[in-house]
C-alpha cells in the first residue's frame, strides 16, 4: 500500500514564451536536441500549439542530502523502547540541507530525485488534487533537474488546455499562482530512527507523534523528525512516482498535520429541497455523506416541530461538530497539504514546526470548500442524472467518502428530489427500492444525492 504525498511549489513563469524553456533546459545541462513539440504531441495525443495550450514553468520539488550517522547498524533493532526495522544506513538528513524539508515534513534524497524526476513527464495537470482523468486540465510535457549546489530542484513545463477559460484567466491574472505536486511513495523512512514503514500501521512512534520535533544527534547537531520518501536502491525510480501537478488557489496552512485523505461531508443547508422543509420536522437527517454509526433498534421518538430557521441552524451545528470530530480523529493518520517550496529557499525550522491547534480548523474548512467545489464540477459535466451519481462517486472515492454500491444504485433509481411531493414520499420509495429497512445514515445520504441530482441543469 503506497503513501500519497503532496508538496506546494512555486510558479516561476505562468506564461512561457519564446526560448525561456530552452534556457531552463540548458541551465539544467539537459540535452536540447530532442523535439519538445513531438514529445508534447505524444503525451497529449493531439497537435500541440502554444495558442491551444498555456505553458507554465514551475519549480515543483527539491532534494535533501541523506547521511549515515556514525556507527549505524541496520536490521531489526530496539530504539527508545520500541522495535524498529532499519533497512538503510543513510536515513538522517544533513543539517546543511534541513531547510529543503517541505512544510509537511516530507523530503526526498538527492539520489531518489535523480531517479524519479522523469516520472513527472506525462503526468496530469489537475485542480486541487482531484485525480479524476476526465477532470484533467492538461499534462506535464517536460521535466528537468537543476543543481543549485545544496539541493537539486525539479523544474516542470505544464501545458494547460486553454479551453478551461476561467482557470487560464486565473493563472494569467496571478489569482491562481501556485502549484502542488502529488506523488506515490512505496515507503517512508523516519529521519530520527531510520524505521521503514509501508503504510500508517507500520509507522514508528517518532513519525506518528513527534513529526516536526527537534532533536540532537550524538555530535550535537540539530535535526527534525521528518519522513524520507523512498530510497535510491528501490527499483528504477527509488520507490517514488510523481503522478500529477495541480493548480491550487488557496495557500496551504503552516503546520498541517492531517494526512492526505479526510472524510468530508457538506454542511450546505441549502441542499434541503424547499418544498420538503415544512414536512421535515419529524426527520432529523444530517444532509451530508458522513459515516456516523447507524442507529439500530427501534423507532426514534419524533421531535417537536420547529420553524425553518431552527431546523437549518440545528443541521449546520450538528454537521460542523461531526466534521471537527472526524478531523481530530484523523490527525495522527492522514496528511492533506504541504506548503510552498520556494525556488529561492525554504522556511526556517521555527517557521515550519508543526502547530496543531491553530491549523486543524482551517484545514477542515479549506477541504470542505475544495470538496464542495469538486462535487459541483462533477455535476456540471454530467450528461444525465445517472452520470451525476457516477461522477459524485468518483469524487467521493478520491476523498475517501465511502458509501456502499447499494446506496449509489438506489440513488440512480430514485432520481431527482423534485420528483417527490415530500420527504416522506421520497423515503418510502427509497425503502421500497432497498427491499426494507434503511438506517438514518443511509436515508440522509440518499436525500443528499437526490438533491445534488436536482441541481443538474
Amino acid at each position: 500500500m503506497a503513501f500519497l504525498r503532496y508538496a506546494r511549489a512555486g510558479v516561476i513563469t505562468p506564461d512561457v514564451k519564446g526560448n525561456h524553456w530552452d534556457k531552463v533546459r540548458v541551465a539544467s545541462s539537459a540535452k536540447v536536441n530532442s523535439s519538445l513539440r513531438k514529445q508534447a504531441e505524444e503525451i497529449l495525443g493531439e497537435a500541440f500549439t502554444p495558442d491551444r495550450f498555456l505553458l507554465t514553468h514551475a519549480t515543483i520539488v527539491c532534494s535533501v542530502d541523506a547521511i549515515s550517522p556514525p556507527g549505524t547498524k541496520t536490521g531489526s533493532l530496539t530504539q527508545d523502547g520500541q522495535a524498529i526495522l532499519r533497512k538503510y544506513a543513510e536515513f538522517r538528513v544533513d543539517p546543511k540541507t534541513d531547510s529543503f524539508i517541505n512544510n509537511n515534513l516530507d523530503c526526498w534524497s538527492r539520489e531518489v530525485i535523480k531517479k524519479s524526476y522523469k516520472t513527472f513527464v506525462g503526468a496530469h495537470n489537475f485542480v486541487e488534487h482531484v485525480q479524476v482523468e476526465e477532470l484533467s486540465k492538461g499534462r506535464v510535457i517536460d521535466a528537468v533537474l537543476r543543481d543549485i549546489g545544496d539541493s537539486l530542484y525539479v523544474d516542470i513545463l505544464v501545458a494547460t488546455d486553454r479551453k478551461h477559460e476561467s482557470l487560464v484567466e486565473g493563472i494569467l491574472s496571478g489569482k491562481t499562482n501556485a502549484m502542488s505536486m502529488g506523488c506515490s511513495v512505496d515507503f517512508t523512512i523516519c529521519t530520527k530512527c531510520g524505521h521503514v514503514a509501508a503504510d500508517e500501521t507500520e509507522m514508528c512512534q517518532h513519525v506518528k507523534y513527534e513529526k516536526g520535533n527537534v532533536f540532537y544527534d550524538e555530535q550535537g547537531n540539530k535535526h527534525r523528525v521528518a519522513e524520507l520518501c523512498g530510497h535510491h536502491s528501490s527499483g528504477e525510480t527509488g520507490g517514488v512516482t510523481f503522478i500529477e501537478a495541480s493548480w491550487v488557489e488557496t495557500p496551504a496552512f503552516k503546520g498541517a498535520v492531517a494526512r492526505n485523505i479526510l472524510e468530508i461531508p457538506s454542511s450546505d443547508s441549502s441542499d434541503v429541497p424547499e418544498k420538503w422543509i415544512q414536512k421535515s420536522a419529524s426527520h432529523r437527517l444530517a444532509f451530508g455523506f458522513g459515516d456516523e454509526e447507524d442507529n439500530e433498534g427501534g423507532q426514534e421518538e419524533a421531535p417537536k416541530a420547529k420553524d425553518t430557521k431552527a431546523i437549518l441552524e440545528e443541521l449546520e451545528t450538528s454537521v460542523t461538530d461531526a466534521i471537527m470530530e472526524r478531523i481530530k480523529k484523523k490527525i495522527d493518520k492522514e496528511l492533506i497539504k504541504s506548503l510552498l517550496i520556494d525556488n529561492v529557499g525554504s522556511p526556517s525550522i521555527s517557521d515550519s514546526t508543526v502547530r496543531e491547534n491553530d491549523t486543524i480548523v482551517k484545514e477542515g474548512h479549506l477541504l470542505r470548500k475544495i470538496y464542495a467545489r469538486n462535487i459541483e464540477s462533477a455535476i456540471r459535466i454530467a450528461k444525465n442524472d445517472s452520470e451525476v451519481v457516477d461522477n459524485i462517486r468518483l469524487v467521493n472515492d478520491h476523498y475517501n467518502v465511502r458509501m456502499s454500491d447499494e446506496i449509489y444504485r438506489i440513488a440512480k433509481l430514485l432520481g431527482r428530489a423534485d420528483r417527490y411531493a415530500s420527504v416522506e414520499a421520497f423515503l418510502q420509495r427509497a425503502t421500497m427500492y432497498n427491499g426494507g429497512y434503511l438506517s438514518e445514515q443511509d436515508k440522509s445520504r440518499l436525500v443528499r444525492l437526490a438533491k445534488l441530482i436536482s441541481t443538474r441543469a
